[in-house]
C-alpha cells in the first residue's frame, strides 16, 4: 500500500487543509462520499503526543480500508483501493478526512448504506474465521469458490 507524503497544516484540521493534499476528482468526490455518509469510523485515537489516529471502512463500488495520522502539524494516510497505490491520495481518503471534520463538529453520522455494507462485511469475516485452512485453500483455488464467500471488500 503506498503512502502519501505528510502535509503540514496549522490548528485543526478544516476542508481547506484537505485541498492541499487531495486534488480533484478525488477532492470532490470525497465531499459526496462524506455528504452521503459513506464513511464508517471504526476506530478514532486522540493522543496528545501521537496525534490523532483514525481506522475507517469507506463504501464505494468496494468496502476500502482507511487509515490517516494527524500529528503536530502534519497529516497523511493509506487506503486500499487501487487508484491509491496507483495515483495516491484518492476519494476514500479525501471522504475520510471530510468525515471527520464534521465529525469533530458533530455533523456526520454513516448511512444506513454504508452501516448495511459493514455488517455484511462482518458477517462474512465471521463465516470465513470459521472455515478450515483447507476450506480456504479449496476456496482460492476456484473449487467451491462462491463469490459471496470472499465478496467485494478489500
Amino acid at each position: 500500500m503506498a503512502k502519501i507524503d505528510l502535509i503540514q497544516v496549522k490548528g485543526n484540521i478544516q476542508y481547506d487543509d484537505i485541498k492541499k493534499m487531495i486534488v480533484d476528482p478525488y477532492y470532490s468526490r470525497g465531499k459526496t462520499y462524506c455528504k452521503d455518509g459513506l464513511v464508517f469510523f471504526v476506530t478514532i485515537s486522540r493522543d496528545v503526543s501521537l496525534g490523532i489516529g483514525i481506522k475507517a471502512k469507506v463504501f464505494g463500488g468496494r468496502l476500502y480500508k482507511v487509515e490517516l495520522s494527524y500529528n503536530k502539524g502534519f497529516f497523511g494516510g493509506t487506503c486500499s483501493c487501487p487508484a491509491f497505490s496507483d495515483f495516491g491520495p484518492c476519494k476514500h481518503l479525501a471522504g475520510t478526512w471530510f468525515a471527520y471534520v464534521d465529525y469533530s463538529n458533530n455533523l456526520y453520522s454513516s448511512s444506513e448504506e454504508c452501516l448495511d455494507a459493514v455488517e455484511r462485511y462482518k458477517k462474512r469475516i465471521s463465516r470465513l474465521s470459521r472455515k478450515s485452512k483447507a476450506e480456504l485453500i479449496e476456496m482460492l483455488s476456484g473449487k467451491g469458490f462462491d463469490e459471496d464467500d470472499i465478496g467485494e471488500y478489500e
